[in-house]
């Protein structure tokens, strides 16, 4: 019985992670502000929370069979200092509703970090990431080739055209053009995940070996297709972090081991040849988003500066305990409903955790993670996560969706899951 539930619980955790990307959900309840939908109120439950919670309780059933105590783990340190941090998160919240929905969340998005980092066959995840990413960049490719997107409920999509107001577009002298997302809720989300998978790429291609060929030579095909849709979505975080990542993977493999250079240049040229080729042949497109000078890029700027000071502000009223989590959408409209110029969170994560958490809460956060085993993750054997992390700093400067949507969280824990298990495996052929 151990043994066919480990398949099912191996397998379903392939199907989870390709399907991830998929907005299929049920909504519970609307969130509405003065008559308007909003997002970060709404109370919904994904297609693929059902499958996770159904592997967790396998994966349950499955430690019980082979003798594991499930007594013990209630009574470790880990846990309970696990359960305290979300007490605090539930007690200190305005809306405890709100908080007790992103607490939810955040459990399921362990659930699925445990689930990756104790899988048998890590490379197998790994396929099924990009098996994904490879859909979703035939997605934004048809989307911004097209101009058009279409519509389907399985995958959660609504229809956008450039002249729809709220779709995602860039507006140039030419008119407006409809950004890549995919099957996702923004073109920075799909931006952000393709650059994910192509660093993914760069870390596979570390380990060659002749019996390797095959893969590299997929891997290396698959580059260009992932950029070219990264570069449809022309989401400035997405390139900042990737380039931040290529430039110190770089930098660190001539340091550890020259003879690597050769066999990690190659995904890395055919990325940035692909973006460059997008980039140049829509150049009025990107020199547009680049330099920020219209009327939509304007707007979104000053939108962006007046968070930063919401967020300051909401901080500044509670240092300590936050907003609660879940909770700062729902703290702008409560303290300031007449003072902000725009009822999202701040574009900056970073700030984001700290208003709904709290000082005290991030430092519970930081606690729980330097007292596991992960932090060892920072030895001279997996020296390579730090261009990981330089990368995901800039992601995380620079949007917010990390923490306030419910994919974010759930694409965190499942990429530093595979990252760790790609590391440890790819590191042990460095001569470090």
């Amino acid at each position: 019985m151990a043994g066919y539930g480990s398949k099912m619980l191996e397998y379903g955790l392939y199907l989870l992670v390709f399907l991830l990307p998929l907005q299929t959900r049920y909504i519970l309840k609307a969130g509405e502000i003065d008559g308007n939908y909003s997002e970060y109120l709404t109370y919904s439950i994904y297609a693929t929370d059902l499958l996770l919670i159904g592997l967790l309780i396998l994966k349950a059933l499955v430690l019980r069979s082979d003798g594991f105590s499930a007594l013990g783990v209630l009574k470790s340190r880990k846990f309970l200092m696990f359960f305290t941090i979300l007490a605090v998160l539930l007690l200190s919240a305005q809306d405890r509703g709100l908080a007790a929905f992103g607490v939810f969340r955040i459990f399921l998005g362990f659930g699925l970090f445990s689930l990756v980092i104790s899988a048998p066959r890590p490379h197998k995840i790994l396929a099924a990431f990009l098996a994904s990413l490879f859909l979703q960049s035939a997605i934004g490719i048809y989307q911004f080739v097209l101009q058009e997107s279409f519509v389907n409920k399985w995958l959660g999509m609504a229809f956008h055209a450039p002249f729809n107001p709220g779709s995602p577009v860039i507006e140039t002298m030419d008119g407006r053009w409809l950004r890549a997302y995919g099957s996702l809720d923004h073109p920075n989300i799909l931006g952000v995940c393709l650059a994910v998978g192509l660093m993914f790429i760069v870390l596979s291609a570390i380990r060659h070996e002749k019996k390797d060929y095959i893969q590299m030579i997929f891997l290396s095909a698959l580059a260009p297709i992932l950029s070219i849709s990264l570069a449809f979505t022309f989401s400035r975080s997405a390139i900042v972090g990737l380039t931040a990542f290529y430039c110190l993977f770089i930098v660190l493999i001539y340091f550890c081991d020259k003879s690597r250079i050769k066999y990690i240049i190659v995904p890395i040229i055919a990325s940035l040849a692909a973006m460059g080729l997008i980039f140049i042949l829509f150049q009025d497109v990107a020199l547009n988003r680049l330099h920020g000078g219209s009327r939509l890029e304007q707007r979104s700027l000053k939108e962006r500066r007046g968070q930063y000071g919401d967020s300051l502000e909401l901080i500044k009223r509670n240092m300590f305990f936050g907003v609660g989590v879940n909770n700062y959408v729902h703290a702008l409209k409560r303290n300031a409903p007449d003072q902000v110029d725009y009822f999202q969170p701040v574009h900056n994560t970073f700030l984001l955790v700290v208003s709904e958490i709290g000082v005290l809460g991030f430092i519970l956060f930081l606690f729980y993670f330097f007292t596991t085993k992960y932090w060892k993750i920072f030895n001279n054997k997996q020296c390579l996560l730090l261009p990981v992390l330089l990368s995901f700093c800039v992601f995380f400067f620079l949007d917010h969706w990390f923490w306030s949507l419910h994919y974010g969280i759930l694409f965190i824990s499942l990429s530093f899951g595979i990252f760790i298990n790609l590391i440890n495996y790819q590191s042990s052929n460095l001569k470090l």
